[in-house]
């Protein structure tokens, strides 16, 4: 069975919260991309298919649910576990997220394990068979 260490796509505008966030993933084995704005998070996944995306709602350029839209109307992003992670947390915006193709809705302010936990439970469910995802339990 292959191991592989599985890749995390950011997309965080707020300073502090992105790096507070990758920090988290990093230290649990993730290859992490960040970005801060819709064009980057596009710019990224053209140059290489995260294995889950984590999108802030809210960016400077563009409705982060526009983004998974997207993602979830082509092929290469089809099915790449997607986390919201916003501070619209009302009941219309999680239900817009799930709309939207998300596969989970977090709140902020948003412990960094709490998180990571996701992350990994995500990635464990979408494991194509194997290959196991690598990451510190």
């Amino acid at each position: 069975m292959d191991i592989v260490t599985q890749s995390v796509l950011l997309i965080e505008d707020d300073e502090d919260a992105r790096e507070l966030y990758a920090e988290h993933l990093r230290a649990a084995g993730f290859d992490v991309v960040t970005a801060t704005t819709a064009r980057e998070a596009l710019d990224a996944v053209s140059a290489r298919t995260p294995d889950l995306v984590v999108l802030d709602r809210k960016l400077p350029d563009r409705d982060g649910l526009e983004l998974a839209t997207l993602w979830r109307a082509g092929r290469a992003m089809a099915t790449t576990p997607i986390i919201v992670l916003t501070a619209f947390a009302g009941r219309t915006d999680v239900e817009k997220a799930l709309e939207a193709g998300c596969d989970a809705f977090l709140a902020k302010p948003c412990p960094g394990d709490v998180l990571v936990t996701h992350v990994k439970k995500l990635l464990l469910a979408s494991a194509p068979t194997g290959k196991l995802p690598k990451f510190r339990l």
